[in-house]
Formats: structure tokens, C-alpha cells, sequence
């Protein structure tokens, strides 16, 4: 049903506290990335460690009393939200990483083809950025597109 279904929130009950379900748990957070809540018998401070590693949220003993279920489940979706939003900036500079990396190879690629400089490489880049409306990015992986497709002829004309 998990696989099926989009789920913020998992609070799993088992009545041991077993590694097959850390494991589960383990599995699920990495498929999925839902917030976790476990609600177990905590023998020893070794397994509640254990639990934290494969990606529990909150672990209460059970049965759980109403408001220490409610705080864990604030806690986790909170925790939730946060890891989102760190992984949408990881995204957001890898992607302009890859963007600069681009832009940088495309510039050389002009730098070399018509002998300009640095700055005037990325000048042409942007105003063809600007003319077309695309973004700085696709201008500069046509100009390494291009670059490619013409070593791949001159390499088999000769």
C-alpha cells in the first residue's frame, strides 16, 4: 500500500523491537522519504540509536499517551518539511553548478573556434541568451552540441 500511495507520515507499532523492521523502516525512507514514527518496546539505548540510523523520526514506548504522540508527529512532518527544502537547494545548486560548468566549457569552446577572450566568449553567449529568450544554459549546450557534431564529421572525413 506504501509503494501505492504518496504518504507523508508512517507511525509503524510493532510489539518487538526487531532489525527486520529497522531495516523496513530503512527501506522505506530511502523509496519513499516519509516521516517516521515508531512505536515500540525500547529495550536498551543501543536500539534507539539504531532506530534514529535507519531513519525513524521519533520513537515512543507504547502505549503512547495522546499529546507525546501528537508532539512526535508535529516533530517528524516538521523534520520532513525541513529535509525537503534541503534538497530543494542541493537541486537548485547543483543545477547551477552544471549551468556554470557549461557555460564555462561553451566559452572555451568560442574562445578557441573564433580567438576572443574570456569575457567577450560570454558577451555573445548571453546576447544570444537574450535574443532568443532561452536561458544561458541551453545556449551554451547548442554551442557544445554543435562543437561535438562538427569533431564527430571532421574525425570521419579524414
Amino acid at each position: 500500500l506504501l509503494r501505492k500511495l504518496e504518504v507523508d507520515l508512517v507511525v509503524v507499532g510493532d510489539a518487538a523491537a526487531s532489525t527486520q523492521l529497522l531495516d523496513s523502516l530503512r527501506t522505506l525512507r530511502h523509496q519513499r522519504k516519509p516521516a517516521l514514527v515508531l512505536l515500540t518496546p525500547i529495550p536498551e539505548v543501543a536500539w534507539i540509536r539504531q532506530a534514529r540510523a535507519h531513519g525513524c523520526d521519533a520513537l515512543l514506548g507504547r502505549p503512547p499517551r495522546e499529546g507525546d504522540l501528537l508532539a512526535a508527529v508535529e516533530n517528524a512532518l516538521a523534520r520532513l518539511r525541513e529535509r525537503r527544502e534541503l534538497q530543494h537547494q542541493v537541486d537548485a545548486l547543483r543545477d547551477r553548478m552544471e549551468t556554470a560548468a557549461m557555460v564555462q566549457r561553451a566559452k572555451e569552446v568560442l574562445m578557441r573556434k573564433d580567438r576572443i577572450s574570456d569575457h567577450e566568449a560570454y558577451q555573445r553567449l548571453r546576447r544570444q541568451s537574450e535574443r532568443s529568450g532561452r536561458p544561458l544554459r541551453n545556449i551554451a549546450e547548442a554551442v557544445l552540441l554543435a562543437s561535438r557534431a562538427f569533431l564527430h564529421s571532421f574525425v570521419r572525413s579524414v
